[in-house]
């Protein structure tokens, strides 16, 4: 844009060079969500291959969270006997973040299956400051080491 803007001509240069540029529309791909035998196929493989990422992968499917928030979730967040989830922040470029709009900040019903699975890893002695989503390691998982410590996901 910079290139672009410096074409114009040298009686523009005390003017904002953008303000007369032309944006071009980005048009965003739909969405193609998983169908329900690619979701089931990928859980499966999670229970049985790789169990120690299955509650995360799980509650991602069946909560409508998005990863970063998932991975900013603290068992404080968490209220298993309501099956709600408070979602008002977000885990991305290394640290925690607000959510990705106002509007993502919301209070997430629980499925029973997701409370129950939570509930299964939930430590027995746990503050409410503790990540819910952790790696091996008992770091919280992040873009960084999430790929490396999930090793293959599939």
């Amino acid at each position: 844009m910079y290139r672009d803007a410096r074409k114009r001509p040298k009686s523009d240069l005390d003017k904002d060079p953008f303000a007369d540029m032309d944006w071009p529309r980005k048009s965003q791909p739909k969405p193609d969500p998983f169908t329900d035998e690619e979701r089931d196929k990928i859980l499966k493989h999670f229970k049985n291959k790789n169990p120690f990422y299955y509650p995360f992968v799980f509650t991602q499917f069946w909560t409508g969270m998005r990863p970063s928030e998932a991975l900013a979730l603290r068992w404080g967040d968490i209220d298993l006997k309501a099956g709600k989830a408070s979602i008002t922040k977000s885990w991305y470029y290394g640290a925690e973040n607000p959510t990705k709009t106002e509007a993502s900040e919301r209070e997430a019903s629980l499925l029973p299956t997701v409370v129950d699975v939570l509930r299964a890893v939930k430590p027995l002695h746990v503050t409410e400051d503790d990540h819910v989503f952790r790696n091996r390691q008992g770091s919280p998982i992040n873009e960084i080491n999430g790929a490396r410590s999930t090793g293959s996901m599939l």
